[in-house]
């Protein structure tokens, strides 16, 4: 008798632990290289042969580098954004559905999160998808993961976490890549409207083809305050004149300024 019960608590805690562990959610955890293609399709990089999970490494790989792709491995999923996709921002618990994107009656302000996941890269992330999950390496690529995503195994995401991002997050991101020179461009919509400062990046344009003798090499992004919120960078205080101007080169940040004219001279002197 003493043997059957053992026998029925054992067969109890197998199926147990079965349960839990079909109730187990599928979770990828990487880094988000951003959209791909499609808008509703984007990557999430785990590791790869080159520089395992250094995304810094990564981007440095990235500058013009011809690389032999023989050997070359990498774990990396394409994941497939529904409309009821859930995008959760550990830091302040705000949560929204990809469908925001084409919600007129969502701003842009408050979409602001969904846009930093599908047109930033280099940003950690957490996601849990539908299907049931199994880790695959990649093999025969035809280029580098940051020149070449078709053809990775598709998950479909069911929810997609951002955990408190930094500082250096935001360094990473706006580095200079395929260019010497990233500018990038800080407004407020307290001070001037998006279409006011659109007019004014464009004279922006001119300036920078000028010295550079139309070159190419500088590229400039523009951006509302609130965007550097998520990544908590708290260096411009509530007094700072706009527009407010980063500068980045191949090794990061050289200058933050409220003056156009510093930034010109830095992009100018370096064009022999």
């Amino acid at each position: 008798m003493q043997q059957k019960t053992i026998l029925i608590i054992l067969s109890l805690f197998f199926i147990l632990v079965g349960c839990n562990q079909e109730d187990e959610p599928s979770v990828i955890e990487g880094f988000s290289l951003g959209a791909f293609s499609f808008l509703n399709t984007m990557t999430i990089f785990v590791e790869d042969s080159h520089v395992g999970n250094d995304m810094e490494k990564l981007y440095s790989l990235d500058r013009g580098t011809r690389m032999d792709t023989t050997d070359y491995t990498v774990e990396a999923y394409n994941l497939m954004l529904e409309n009821d996709t859930k995008i959760i921002i550990e830091d302040t618990g705000q949560e929204l559905e990809f469908s925001a994107l084409f919600d007129e009656e969502i701003s842009i302000h408050d979409s602001m999160p969904l846009r930093l996941l599908l047109w930033s890269d280099i940003i950690p992330i957490s996601v849990t998808v539908k299907e049931d999950f199994t880790k695959q390496v990649s093999t025969d690529r035809p280029g580098y993961i940051t020149y070449s995503r078709e053809l990775l195994p598709i998950y479909t995401a069911e929810e997609i976490k951002i955990p408190r991002l930094s500082q250096e997050h935001f360094h990473l991101h706006f580095t200079a890549r395929h260019y010497e020179y990233n500018v990038i461009i800080v407004y407020s919509d307290e001070v001037m409207t998006e279409e006011e400062m659109w007019r004014l990046y464009d004279e922006y344009w001119m300036e920078i083809d000028e010295v550079s003798n139309m070159t190419y090499n500088t590229t400039l992004d523009l951006i509302e305050r609130d965007f550097l919120d998520l990544y908590n960078v708290h260096s411009l205080d509530a007094n700072i004149e706009y527009p407010y101007f980063f500068l980045f080169d191949q090794e990061g940040m050289l200058l933050e300024t409220t003056d156009w004219d510093e930034v010109i001279s830095i992009v100018e002197v370096n064009q022999d």
